[in-house]
């Protein structure tokens, strides 16, 4: 699916492309967990899945209060972000996984720091790079999953 909510942060800050390293170790803001969790891609805040202590939805609720006065009337919150397991891209707001080109640079980031030792993004073939084509909708294939 594609996102209307991404062009909100768009373009995404250099900030976190030069951090992916420091951000995809950093541990929940608000529990300190490490185990899984999410980069918010409108405040660069690293916060935990509903699977360990929700400080992800937490944050995107807590958000859209302070969003009250949105451009198109509907507070979203900080709605969009990547998952630090598999580098999936979730939106609250479209409440599904999503694909946007926009999101390229961060997961391409992201990727070159969990996985090191993978050829480099431009010689890259297959694998978890296909996955980032398939969540930036470089290719033709909707995929699947839910969270």
């Amino acid at each position: 699916m594609d996102c209307p909510h991404v062009a909100r942060y768009a373009p995404l800050g250099n900030d976190m492309v030069e951090r992916a390293g420091e951000l995809l170790t950093a541990p929940c803001g608000e529990c300190g967990d490490a185990s899984e969790n999410w980069l918010c891609l409108a405040c660069g805040g690293v916060y935990c899945a509903r699977y360990v202590n929700e400080h992800m939805v937490a944050h995107n609720e807590l958000t859209k209060m302070d969003d009250m006065d949105a451009p198109d009337g509907v507070p979203t919150g900080h709605c969009v972000c990547i998952s630090y397991s598999d580098l999936s891209v979730w939106c609250y707001a479209c409440d599904s996984y999503i694909k946007h080109e926009d999101t390229r640079e961060v997961l391409l980031a992201l990727h070159a720091a969990k996985f090191p030792d993978a050829a480099p993004a431009g010689g890259a073939s297959g694998g978890a790079m296909s996955a980032i084509a398939e969540a930036t909708g470089d290719d033709d294939d909707d995929g699947g999953g839910g969270g």
